[in-house]
């Protein structure tokens, strides 16, 4: 891998540490937001055995 590229990807990764952690915010025009079925929400917390306090937004 290229030195360039490589940096280019190391600097997005710690970006994205960043935001996890919350010490960055992401830029709003990059964030998405998609409303789910109550179905679609339900079958999946109980699919995956998803904690009991996750909680739709």
């Amino acid at each position: 891998m290229k030195a360039d590229l490589f940096q280019q990807l190391l600097s997005g990764v710690k970006e994205m540490v960043a935001i996890e952690n919350g010490e960055l915010q992401p830029n709003s025009s990059r964030v998405r937001r998609h409303v789910v079925p109550d179905a679609d929400f339900e079958l999946t917390k109980n699919r995956f055995k998803v904690a009991k306090n996750l909680k739709k937004k």
